[in-house]
């Protein structure tokens, strides 16, 4: 079982992660609750984006038609504000005046744990809902704002360049801030006197840069990342519920959203318990196997993958016989693997056991076929060589052209110079080419045999450190079967000459020692 150790948990910045940090987490990764949902994330990704949907889709219960009802009343209200409206006011009353009218229209109660359609069933709002529905409204507009994200709070700032009207949306009251220079003046000087700025920076920088350098030192966060912050607020309910699976669903929209470290850091340990706690029967644990291999940084090895992977194959190939769910894990890993050095051990072992399984049933050249992928993974196997070799010679007993057998046999130890190593290897295709070579002699076809001693004799000059001593019985029936079939034909010289050449080859061979002597 996967086992990684969590020891600490490492606060950092909430921003945006470089391009580098991010895991690539794509709309066919999410799992979503409704068609809506899922539309109104490929219409983001398509960067064609309808922030209203967006807003709305977390809600599993939204049709399409409830979208269109709820968006009239959103543009309705637009239209009304739009008439009363004066291009010609100054940015704050401006603000001020969309700020009560939206409240007015649109929120009616406060609660902490809120999302975006309760504006619209029966205006609960939080502050999360709230900013959004004035980032819809600013849009509609065109007033410029920035979204300000605190640990615990979110609220909007009109005119970030000029006035920096702050629009706070946890309760109306209050909820409509200007800073004035005083404000600003006073605390300047308190961060002075707690030494939060130094009497150097004091004199040298003037008042307004100080203050929008400390009072407004949070994240400034898009419309796309406020849409995404719904997401994690839902990811952290699940989470107190205990329901571990939701929440993770949660996280991955939230950061495919807005990916930042604190919902890493949750996803992979979320990740990490949920794989552990499922048997590997579970159709569930190979999905949650594709998740980890993201997360190489959190500590995620190619050796715990394979693992992993080599206990699924047990489970599902050997012991449930789903080859085709078995395929289907191995391709979904192979893809979130690529670029990394675990695509050639999750080969070795898919194709390794493929190909034992069609052995074990007496399908070589099948067989053959998935040893041969297996080994190209990895070449310097000697366990797989062995296997390899085994097959081939299973392969064979059963082969009815010899000539053929023999010049796949040689290209293999040619692609696979591990195979060249194992006398095995060696033994196998000497005994061939002598099996062969015999043959051709005793079926009076000394042209065949001719051709299968040079080759024969050819294979043994250019591997000089092969033993013999496995085939020592091969070359003693080979040589006698050109002895006898010269000798029959009165030729006692050339029949001589095969046993004197076979004995140069294995000087202490019984067979041909025995025949040298009746020749003699």
């Amino acid at each position: 079982m996967l086992r990684v150790i969590l020891t600490c948990i490492i606060l950092v910045n909430s921003g945006l992660l470089s391009a580098q940090q991010r895991l690539k987490i794509d709309t066919a990764d999410l799992t979503y609750t409704s068609p809506f949902e899922r539309k109104a994330f490929a219409d983001y990704a398509r960067k064609q984006p309808d922030y209203f949907a967006l807003f709305l889709a977390i809600d599993s219960t939204v049709t399409d038609e409830q979208y269109t009802s709820w968006k009239g009343v959103f543009d309705r209200n637009i239209q009304t504000l739009s008439a009363s409206v004066d291009d010609k006011k100054k940015n704050d009353k401006k603000a001020r005046f969309l700020y009560e009218s939206v409240h007015k229209n649109f929120l009616s109660k406060y609660e902490e744990v809120s999302y975006f359609n309760q504006i619209f069933r029966n205006g609960v709002y939080n502050c999360v809902t709230a900013t959004a529905l004035y980032s819809l409204v600013f849009d509609q507009f065109s007033i410029p704002y920035a979204i300000q994200e605190r640990p615990t709070h979110v609220y909007l700032v009109a005119f970030p360049a000029a006035e920096r009207i702050q629009i706070e949306t946890t309760t109306p009251i209050g909820g409509y801030r200007v800073y004035d220079q005083a404000f600003k003046q006073q605390f300047v000087k308190k961060m002075t006197d707690y030494k939060m700025i130094s009497a150097a920076e004091y004199q040298s920088q003037p008042v307004d840069a100080l203050f929008d350098k400390y009072f407004f030192n949070n994240e400034v966060i898009n419309i796309t990342q406020l849409a995404g912050i719904q997401y994690y607020n839902s990811a952290l309910t699940y989470m107190d519920a205990g329901e571990k699976e939701k929440a993770l669903q949660q996280f991955e929209k939230y950061y495919f959203l807005y990916p930042d470290e604190k919902s890493r850091f949750l996803m992979f340990a979320l990740t990490v318990d949920i794989f552990n706690r499922l048997a590997y029967g579970d159709k569930k644990k190979s999905q949650y196997l594709i998740k980890l291999c993201k997360f190489k940084r959190e500590g995620i090895t190619t050796d715990m993958i394979t693992g992993e992977f080599y206990r699924i194959t047990q489970q599902v190939f050997k012991q449930d016989g789903d080859h085709e769910r078995y395929e289907k894990i191995y391709q979904q890993l192979m893809e979130v693997t690529a670029n990394t050095d675990i695509p050639e051990q999750l080969t070795y072992i898919y194709n390794y056991e493929i190909g034992h399984t069609a052995y074990n049933q007496e399908r070589y050249t099948e067989a053959a076929t998935y040893f041969e992928k297996a080994l190209t993974a990895k070449p310097n196997s000697v366990d797989m060589s062995r296997m390899f070799i085994a097959n081939l010679e299973m392969m064979r007993k059963n082969a009815r052209d010899r000539a053929s057998f023999i010049t796949q046999a040689k290209a293999y130890g040619e692609k696979y110079p591990t195979l060249k190593k194992d006398n095995n290897f060696f033994e196998l295709v000497s005994s061939t080419m002598l099996e062969a070579f015999g043959s051709g002699y005793e079926k009076s076809n000394p042209a065949e045999g001719e051709k299968y001693r040079l080759m024969f004799e050819d294979w043994l000059a250019k591997n000089p450190d092969a033993s013999i001593v496995d085939i020592d019985f091969e070359i003693g029936q080979a040589y006698s079967a050109a002895c006898v079939y010269y000798f029959r034909r009165n030729q006692k010289a050339k029949a001589k000459s095969f046993i004197d050449r076979g004995l140069e080859l294995s000087p202490n061979n019984y067979t041909l020692r025995s025949r040298r002597e009746m020749l003699n």
